[in-house]
């Protein structure tokens, strides 16, 4: 035998085994990446997704200074973000991301063990008209954690999702009113089934009630203004599962503890599936157009802590810089950027929505002829949002077709006199100029108002930041839609909301690969014939959608 043949094969034997056992020892490897512990969160690039009202927001920075922190304000959207690899770790409470996992989301599992235990409790207003309200809460939770009534709530409600709301006879003689504040899509506490409030806090509202002698009034929220309203006595109290933090009881007080809730850590399951596809964060560190004014400045802040920021006065100007190369994208009202990608195709956005906002007219504050006008645009508001007109109004305005967009002005009699309103007319789709008139989903709503009422109408335009100081001034009687803010609300008296929306990211449509029209867009319920609709667990959009297309094919949640 050919003693350098066998050595060469015995080299390449042992080169082969080497290869194999390193292949194995990557796969090994490869395995030993699956996160078990919280104590993996901190290696260096790992991406950990928590709620940005969240008190863990601010505790995951110290914990883990060498991870990316990534803010989100939609659960749902942080366990597929889990699934699909995008994020390694989504932090929230126990209870709720196993019901998310009960109810369809796969691809994920949690971690044994937790983050942070958070008691839970019933906020109180500072301003509150009830006298002793804090020392008559604690009276009621301790006789009903004496009694076993709050364990019994939390085995049917938390541990066992038995949703069967009990009898609980009001009050007979009530001598208070109790406003309670409450948020109505979080399962299992507080969420809706059908058009009726149902869930533990809301269990608990009831019965506080029955022991006080009070009516029970619930008044809706989202997380990001609930704290506020019971500090300024807008509502009495909050029962909507509120962890119990030090920095809230600097503005509002507690009561004693109801239960705690387990923080936990979501993390990918074997075999979820990767994307890629385009969302928001993939654009922080870059360079962002940002309106001038604190929401949309405020909302870059958050969203896109490492991008550098070019400011603008209109919508044209930050498209105008995106389609230069000055900037990757720009923050906008989403029905703004509805009607902008109409009109301009080659400029999309991002369907992911950074905050959830209102839409209202303002008048001035603390004068009682402005507060009687609002009133009576209010009265019309909720007769148009019953009686579809508002839907009409969107399928016209956020539509593709021009022909429709159209406003006529001279049928208005002004019999009943004249009223003032200010507007920006580069503000699409609320106002804005077309054949040199004033046209827009505000202008239209305001004729319609105007046509109905007997007044006539006489317009002014003036850049956004002008608007609120020309109204506080008497020039005009109200201004057009503008976001409502906590920070408005202190100077002007705002409308009920005349639409709803967000703001997100506009960006190249050229970004977002999108395979051309195979994505079929839907501009009214009828449209709807047939399909499946989706919506939040506990939402009370059910109805609504079933009242507007009775076809409907199939419900998801």
């Amino acid at each position: 035998m050919n003693h350098t043949t066998t050595k060469k094969k015995a080299a390449a034997l042992f080169l082969l085994a080497a290869l194999l056992v390193g292949l194995f020892a990557t796969c090994a490897g490869k395995k030993s990446d699956a996160i078990t512990s919280f104590e993996q969160l901190g290696k260096p690039g790992t991406k950990i997704g928590v709620m940005f009202d969240l008190i863990e927001f601010d505790t995951l920075k110290k914990d883990y200074p060498d991870a990316e922190i990534i803010a989100y304000n939609d659960n749902p959207l942080g366990y597929k973000d889990v699934a699909n690899g995008r994020i390694d770790a989504y932090v929230y409470a126990r209870r709720e991301m196993e019901l998310a996992m009960e109810n369809g989301t796969t691809g994920v599992r949690l971690l044994d063990e937790n983050y942070s235990v958070n008691p839970v409790a019933v906020g109180i207003s500072p301003e509150t008209e009830i006298p002793d309200l804090k020392k008559k809460l604690n009276e009621f939770i301790a006789e009903a954690k004496a009694d076993g009534t709050l364990d019994d709530m939390f085995r049917r409600w938390v541990v066992e999702v038995d949703g069967t709301m009990p009898e609980i006879p009001p009050a007979e003689h009530p001598q208070y009113h109790l406003r309670v504040g409450t948020v109505g899509t979080v399962m299992p506490y507080s969420y809706y089934v059908g058009t009726e409030l149902t869930g533990y806090d809301i269990e608990l509202a009831y019965r506080f009630g029955e022991w006080l002698g009070a009516d029970v009034e619930f008044k809706i929220y989202d997380f990001s203004g609930i704290i506020s309203a019971a500090s300024s006595g807008d509502i009495d109290c909050i029962m909507s599962n509120l962890f119990k933090t030090a920095e809230d009881e600097k503005v509002i007080l507690f009561s004693d503890e109801l239960f705690n809730v387990e923080i936990t850590a979501m993390v990918r399951d074997a075999g979820a599936q990767a994307t890629t596809e385009v969302r928001p964060a993939d654009y922080n560190g870059k360079k962002i157009g940002v309106l001038v004014g604190p929401l949309m400045e405020d909302a870059a802040a958050k969203w896109f802590p490492d991008s550098e920021y070019l400011y603008f006065d209109s919508y044209p100007d930050c498209v105008s810089a995106l389609l230069t190369g000055k900037i990757d994208g720009f923050l906008g009202d989403e029905p703004g950027m509805i009607s902008l990608h109409a009109e301009s195709p080659e400029i999309d956005y991002i369907h992911e929505n950074l905050t959830e906002n209102n839409y209202a007219f303002a008048f001035r504050k603390d004068d009682p002829e402005s507060a009687a006008l609002c009133r009576e645009l209010d009265e019309f508001l909720e007769k148009s949002w019953a009686d579809g007109t508002m839907e009409e109004l969107a399928d016209i305005w956020l539509g593709n077709d021009e022909a429709k967009k159209v406003v006529d002005t001279s049928d208005l009699t002004g019999e009943n006199g004249t009223i003032r309103v200010v507007t920006t007319s580069t503000d699409m789709p609320w106002s804005y100029i077309k054949d040199g008139k004033n046209v827009g989903y505000d202008i239209d709503l305001v004729v319609r108002f105007c046509r109905e009422r007997g007044y006539r109408l006489e317009l002014g335009d003036m850049d956004f930041a002008a608007r609120i100081p020309a109204v506080q001034a008497g020039k005009y009687d109200f201004s057009t839609d503008m976001n409502v803010t906590p920070e408005r609300e202190e100077q002007v008296l705002f409308s009920s909301p005349t639409a709803h929306g967000g703001i997100v990211l506009a960006v190249k449509a050229s970004d977002l690969n999108r395979p051309g029209d195979s994505v079929p867009e839907y501009r009214s319920f009828a449209e709807l014939s047939g399909k499946t609709v989706s919506m939040l667990t506990g939402a009370p959009f059910e109805e609504l959608v079933k009242s507007k297309a009775p076809d409907v094919g199939d419900f998801s949640y």
